[in-house]
Parts: C-alpha cells; structure tokens; sequence
C-alpha cells in the first residue's frame, strides 16, 4: 500500500440535512463558523416558496463555501489555487484540514435540527497518466484488474456499521474509487480554452452518512459524529478502503 501521504484531500464536504432553510442565511453563518469575511455571497428565491443562498471566502488559506436549499445546508472546503495547477489541486496536509474543521465545527453554531450528517472527504493522488492512475486504483481493490494497460477504472462498495455513541444509528460508509482528468482552461473572450496542463488522477470519494432515520440529533451528538465520520475517513486513507471497511468498530 502506497504511503499515506500520497493521498491529499480535493475537497471535503459537510452536509446537514432536515435544516429549515428559511431560518439560515448562508454569509452570516460561514462567518460565525470561520471567523472570516465573506467575499462572495448570493441569493436566490425558488418558485416553491422560500430561498437558496451561498457564500464563499477564505479561511487557514482555504477556500470555504456554504450553500443552503431546501431541506439540507452544504459545507466545502477545498484547496485555494494559487500557483500551478499540480501543488493546487490538493490540500497541503489533509489531516491538518480535516483537525482545523473539526475544531471550527465544535466552537461554531449549532445547527439545530438535523434529521442526518453527512462528511464526504474526496482524495487524489497523482499519476503519470492514465494507465498509471488505473493501476493505483487496481491495487487498492486486490488487483482484481489482470491486463495491464487498463484506463477509467470504476469501483463503488458500501457497508454500514452502527455509529459508537448509539448502536441503533448506522453509519454509511460508501467508498468510490475510480480515474479521472483535471484540466486547466483559459478564458479567452466568450471561449474557454484548454491550456496544456492536464494531470492524471486516481481519485477515492469517502461518504461517511447516517442511514435516514425519524429521529433528529442535538449538537452534543452532532460532536461525537463528526470526528467518527473524519477518523473513518482517515482510516480509509491510512489502511486501504477494504481493510477499512473490514472493520465494523471506530
């Protein structure tokens, strides 16, 4: 198994579901969350009645983004650009992240009710090309895949286990591996242009969420799920994702 430190995070993301949406302004509550200043916010009301609303800035010189529609409350953070696309793409040091949003997490607002949790922490690792990325893919699931020269290579599994502070709340935990291309574009006029950096990735998406129940839980119990979601997270990044989703305790 390849180092962890191969595999950095693009994105993470955090999502409340059963959130009124009309109680939420999406600025106010990113700098309540991050102590930061909003450079981008907007809104929008929706036919069906009430709004949507987002609100971007920067925060531990990461992008944060929240977003708020009926029903749910969505929460990026993922790697400022700045500079070549290779050393942006990625977080620095996703443990470092995902200990600074867990930490804002804790000190922020409650987000009272919620009737589900979600955390979806999305991690790449460079490839020379294709064929490469494919092969890192390949040797996490067993290799499984015998010829070599294989390309878009797709694995999805998912298993649950009960959540530590309540074995009666199950935890999804849905892992897709597969490959992808990212691509910078140039903005030319009314044309995006494709400039000449392209870089290979294999990509492991981790979707940590409780399995929908009638129930809602309270902040205190919000604080236990989300450093369970993160460590499972960390553990599948650590270990392999089978042998992650081998074990069925935190």
């Amino acid at each position: 198994m390849d180092a962890k430190s191969t595999w950095e995070a693009g994105s993470i993301q955090v999502v409340w579901f059963g959130t009124p949406a009309s109680e939420i302004v999406a600025s106010t509550f990113l700098e309540q969350l991050f102590k930061v200043e909003v450079l981008s916010t907007q809104s929008a009301r929706i036919p069906a009645g009430g709004m949507t609303s987002s609100a971007a800035g920067i925060a531990n010189d990461l992008q944060v983004q929240v977003t708020v529609q009926p029903g749910r409350v969505d929460l990026f953070v993922r790697p400022q650009p700045n500079g070549e696309l290779s050393a942006t793409f990625v977080v620095k040091d996703t443990d470092a992240a995902l200990t600074w949003l867990l930490a804002r997490l804790a000190d922020g607002p409650a987000m009272e009710p919620s009737n589900r949790l979600a955390m979806v922490v999305t991690l790449h690792r460079q490839a020379a090309g294709p064929v490469q990325a494919a092969a890192i893919v390949n040797e996490l699931i067993g290799g499984v895949v015998e010829f070599p020269d294989a390309t878009d290579l797709v694995f999805q599994v998912n298993r649950r286990r009960p959540l530590s502070f309540n074995d009666n709340v199950l935890m999804n935990r849905l892992v897709r591996l597969s490959t992808e291309a990212i691509q910078e574009v140039q903005i030319t006029g009314n044309a995006m242009v494709p400039a000449a950096t392209e870089i290979s990735i294999a990509t492991q998406m981790i979707d940590l969420n409780i399995v929908p129940t009638r129930r809602e839980f309270s902040a205190n119990e919000q604080a236990a799920i989300w450093p369970e979601f993160a460590a499972e997270a960390m553990r599948a990044r650590e270990s392999g994702v089978l042998a992650a989703l081998s074990t069925m305790t935190q």
